[in-house]
């Protein structure tokens, strides 16, 4: 469902550059849009190793800074990802750097309503793995993100929808010319 939700952003660039920011083991997400884009870009400390003349991956973990040159990517995916970083204001400004002007950032993270469900379903019927729940730093409603993508500046928020029963909040941001 995801890859559904990106790929029409990647489709508005010919040559598209792709920073998937949290890309996990596997890189699912950019391999999957590998056909569809000029490059792409894959951060995580889980990253596994690609170097390919469309992919590349860097292990790197997320603090405060982004390791790439400013208005580089077309479009910048965030999926899963802010609830686990100590600094998402940070982590917003880089993007807001590495993002060409009109460059778009998609953006999930869940909301207030799932960190119950999530912990139930970690802590007390161990479907989730407990290190993953107990690794998020915080969770969001849609005011808190309004509120995060106008601390940062430079930025603006196209669109917002909760997903999968307002568990998940899906974010659309552009980056101002």
């Amino acid at each position: 469902m995801r890859i559904g939700r990106v790929l029409p952003f990647v489709e508005r660039y010919p040559d598209a550059r792709l920073l998937d920011i949290g890309c996990e083991r596997e890189a699912h997400l950019l391999r999957k849009l590998e056909p569809h884009i000029f490059f792409g870009v894959g951060i995580d400390f889980k990253a596994p190793v690609i170097d390919t003349p469309t992919l590349k991956t860097f292990f790197t973990v997320l603090d405060r800074r982004l390791p790439f040159d400013d208005a580089y990517f077309d479009v910048v995916t965030m999926l899963a990802m802010l609830e686990h970083l100590h600094h998402p204001v940070d982590i917003m400004r880089e993007i807001s750097k590495v993002l060409r002007p009109g460059g778009d950032l998609v953006l999930t993270v869940p909301s207030w309503y799932a960190k119950p469900v999530l912990e139930f379903h970690s802590y007390r019927i161990s479907i989730i793995n407990p290190d993953e729940i107990r690794d998020h730093k915080r969770y969001f409603n849609r005011e808190d993100l309004v509120r995060l993508v106008a601390d940062v500046g430079g930025l603006e928020l196209t669109h917002h929808a909760y997903f999968q029963w307002r568990f998940n909040n899906l974010l659309f941001v552009t980056r101002r010319p």
